[in-house]
């Protein structure tokens, strides 16, 4: 029965992951969106956050997204990697979410939330910053775990309220 239960588990995360995939694929962009690619674009052309153009978060997520745009160039191809790149960092947030509890269930619930549903294919720093605290959470070297904090900080300060 356990075994079963499993399977139908598995099964029900790749059909979730399948998913999304069609709905990143056939979903149009947030305007929330276009200001994270429009901030990496200003940044990729030499312009400080802040002082050259307003910019309400730490600039960590526009300085990540700045190597995608030298790779794509000015086109729409930019638009499709961010938005693929933000689709493998939900995969590795839903594989933490697994080695944090343990559970296919949690990661099901994780996967198929009406929040997370909504925004975590949008191109924006909330789920790089959740990958990085989970990150920090399963690391055992204080350190690291503290960087790896630090960072998802400085990714999206959101993380400590």
């Amino acid at each position: 029965m356990a075994r079963i239960t499993r399977l139908f588990f598995i099964v029900a995360i790749i059909l979730t992951f399948l998913m999304r995939i069609h709905l990143a694929i056939t979903r149009g962009f947030d305007p929330d969106e276009f200001s994270y690619l429009h901030w990496a674009w200003l940044v990729s052309r030499g312009y400080l956050p802040y002082r050259d153009f307003f910019f309400y978060i730490t600039p960590v997520f526009p300085w990540l997204l700045t190597p995608i745009l030298w790779l794509t160039g000015d086109s729409i191809n930019f638009l499709i990697v961010s938005r693929v790149l933000m689709f493998v960092v939900f995969g590795a947030c839903a594989g933490l979410v697994y080695k944090l509890t343990t559970s296919l269930l949690a990661v099901l619930i994780f996967l198929t939330f009406p929040v997370t549903l909504d925004k975590t294919i949008d191109i924006r720093p909330d789920m790089m910053m959740l990958v990085l605290y989970f990150a920090s959470a399963l690391v055992r070297n204080p350190l690291l775990s503290g960087m790896l904090f630090g960072i998802s900080f400085l990714m999206l300060p959101k993380i400590i309220f």
